[in-house]
């Protein structure tokens, strides 16, 4: 009895520890990569999740705008300040930061719709990213329900009509500083950014730094400017001219900007590394259609397609495998006001 109760409480032999610790090990070590292995699919669950949220959004922030180009606009576009001592108006500028993508100026010296820049933003992994400017009526407010009531000899200074609803200071849809205005009377159309907004229904459309789009040009400008359609009854709406383009400042986090008129840029969406555009064109007057044109042949009006290609990567490397997650989205837009002409006008 004493040689059996001795046996039972002695415990466990080291080879018994040893076996037992070994098979804690496999079991804690299968429970581990497995618990590692979860938490690495949720990471990557995660940040694609946020990479397609992000795509979208840019996406269909771009697809909006470019459905809009040309509306209330004219198909040929806008002639800009052009003639002996002018210089080129440039777009995606503002006074605080300046200039925002490289070849900013207007194809022929006109304001059109839509204004391809092929490879005008930055190189991203040995890619040289696009720039795309979109044109298009603003129709939150109501500038042009009357003609202005004044408009002095400089071209620099005009007043509204205090009829006017919504008023032109109105806090929500008024006039500030940086927005771009179309001026059109029977001697034909100019464009013009404002500078400062006064009391008494007044604006100013000062030339020189204030300036940053050059479209207020005063000297040596035989054409395109407010001061030389002066001379008849003129009405003012505003015009968007919206710039998208890739910041990549910081590497760690490119991001997709919207620029409006000369308002500071906003990002749209970060972790953007590619932004391609093509364009599909028709020659009215040749009957002959072109797809998948990277500067539109040259012709910004006769764009009938925008072909949009956007690049997302995920915030982070993935913990599994360490990299970056990617995903291309693409879509094309025909703008109505670009793609459907009435024939018998």
């Amino acid at each position: 009895m004493q040689r059996l109760s001795y046996r039972a409480n002695r415990g466990f032999s080291i080879f018994e520890l040893i076996v037992a610790m070994g098979l804690a090990t496999v079991v804690l070590g299968g429970a581990l990569a497995l618990t590692s292995q979860a938490i690495g699919i949720s990471d990557m669950v995660s940040q694609r999740s946020d990479m397609q949220q992000n795509g979208r959004v840019a996406i269909n922030m771009i697809a909006r705008d470019a459905s809009l180009a040309g509306t209330g606009f004219p198909a040929a576009g806008i002639q800009l300040p052009a003639g002996s001592g002018s210089q080129d108006s440039h777009f995606a500028c503002d006074e605080a930061t300046g200039c925002h993508v490289t070849n900013n100026v207007y194809t022929d010296e006109r304001l059109y719709a839509t204004l391809p820049g092929n490879s005008g933003g930055p190189t991203i992994n040995g890619v040289a990213t696009d720039v795309i400017t979109l044109v298009y009526d603003d129709h939150s407010s109501n500038f042009d329900q009357f003609p202005l009531a004044t408009i002095n000899a400089a071209g620099k200074i005009v007043t509204f009509n205090p009829a006017t609803t919504p008023a032109y200071n109105d806090s929500i849809v008024g006039l500030k500083e940086g927005d771009v205005m179309l001026a059109s009377n029977s001697n034909g159309q100019a464009v013009a950014t404002v500078t400062d907004v006064n009391a008494n229904e007044e604006a100013r459309f000062m030339p020189g730094n204030a300036d940053q789009l050059d479209f207020n040009q005063q000297s040596g400008a035989a054409i395109g400017t407010l001061k030389s359609i002066l001379g008849a009854p003129t009405s003012m709406r505003r015009i968007f001219i919206i710039t998208y383009y890739i910041d990549n400042s910081d590497p760690d986090i490119p991001m997709l900007m919207r620029q409006v008129n000369a308002q500071p840029p906003m990002a749209v969406a970060e972790y953007v590394e590619n932004l391609q555009v093509t364009y599909d064109i028709y020659d009215d007057n040749a009957s002959v259609a072109t797809a998948e044109l990277v500067d539109a042949g040259g012709q910004p009006n006769q764009i009938r397609k925008t072909n949009i290609t956007l690049t997302v990567r995920s915030p982070g490397e993935t913990m599994i495998g360490r990299n970056f997650q990617r995903i291309t989205l693409t879509t094309s837009v025909g703008p109505r006001n670009m793609t459907y002409r009435d024939r018998y006008e």
